[in-house]
């Protein structure tokens, strides 16, 4: 039960702080706090901004991962199951603006490199992947 709180306490989080987006930074200029910046995006794509405008791929492929990682949750370790908890969560928070939107919010910018603009739930699918990546490479 506390994973599933943390789930959905991870996707609130990301919901809400795309909704300060949408409120506070669209139209409006960037919010320079020192290492980052926040700049409105709304990012048709995927990653990088890659395949835009390919809603109903980006939906398609959602349900496969949602599937996977529901199928997979049980079979794994402790370790695994957060990181399957974070990607789980990072999936379902860009879902839902493609879903709802036709595109994803995104509003993190890091002022001293040159990356792409990214938001919480692309933080939340890359800490997954990264956990993932550990528990596999150590096993």
């Amino acid at each position: 039960m506390i994973k599933i709180i943390c789930a959905v306490l991870l996707i609130f989080l990301d919901s809400l702080t795309k909704f300060f987006a949408v409120r506070y930074l669209k139209g409006k200029e960037s919010i320079n706090l020192y290492l980052i910046k926040l700049t409105y995006v709304e990012n048709r794509g995927a990653a990088f901004g890659i395949l835009q405008g390919q809603k109903f791929f980006f939906i398609i492929i959602t349900f496969c991962v949602l599937i996977a990682i529901i199928y997979y949750y049980k079979k794994v370790d402790t370790l695994s199951k957060l990181s399957l908890i974070f990607i789980f969560s990072g999936t379902i928070g860009n879902f839902i603006g493609r879903l709802f939107f036709g595109y994803v919010v995104d509003f993190i910018e890091l002022s001293f490199i040159n990356f792409p603009v990214f938001n919480l739930a692309d933080i939340f699918l890359t800490i997954g992947t990264i956990i993932l990546g550990f528990v596999t490479l150590k096993n």
